[in-house]
């Protein structure tokens, strides 16, 4: 199976943010590398352990929504993703690496946190300095 994905802005955590719909979230596939473990492994650990993680921390994301998460992604590179794969939003982040409760998963968690905070931060920033319509 291939995992590829373009990283977003930035690198190492900060960069496999992304946004769908106005949410934010990272992909399994993503999580999975950062953690330095397989991405299919990662979801039958969350599964086996936290069977019933709500729908709204981690959904199914199909190869048509990479269209939406990746802007200008060619189609060879969609056809890539071979699987359904998983998204999940910061809290659903905050839960995954609680359950995997080792060293690694908690340093990237907190560096997750600060970087779901930054991007949450600069999507407002952005959306404060555009110019509002004046009415007449």
């Amino acid at each position: 199976t291939t995992y590829w994905l373009p990283r977003t802005r930035g690198s190492g955590a900060a960069g496999q943010i992304r946004s769908l719909g106005g949410q934010l979230l990272i992909l399994d596939i993503d999580l999975a590398a950062l953690l330095g473990i397989d991405p299919d492994h990662l979801n039958a650990l969350l599964d086996a352990r936290r069977p019933a993680l709500e729908r709204e921390f981690a959904f199914p994301i199909g190869r048509e929504e990479v269209r939406d998460l990746v802007p200008g992604v060619d189609d060879a590179r969609v056809r890539e993703c071979q699987q359904s794969r998983r998204a999940y939003t910061e809290h659903g982040v905050i839960i995954a690496c609680a359950v995997l409760d080792n060293p690694r998963a908690i340093q990237l968690l907190i560096h997750l946190v600060r970087a779901f905070v930054a991007r949450r931060e600069s999507v407002e920033l952005s959306r404060q300095s555009r110019p509002t319509p004046e009415l007449h």
